[in-house]
């Protein structure tokens, strides 16, 4: 699978919110752990979003 960085955002926004189902929602918060500590410029706003404040 292939995204660029809009689509991860979208990706994201879906699939961390409290109403996706508990699976996906873990995996998409590793992933946005991930993409956090390598991108920081894009993705903290999301990482401040979802309350995850470990890095």
């Amino acid at each position: 699978i292939t995204m660029n960085a809009r689509q991860l955002l979208h990706f994201f926004e879906l699939r961390c919110h409290k109403s996706a189902q508990w699976e996906i929602r873990d995996m998409a918060g590793i992933m946005l752990k991930i993409c956090n500590i390598k991108y920081p410029v894009i993705f903290e706003d999301l990482w401040q979003d979802y309350g995850v404040t470990e890095k």
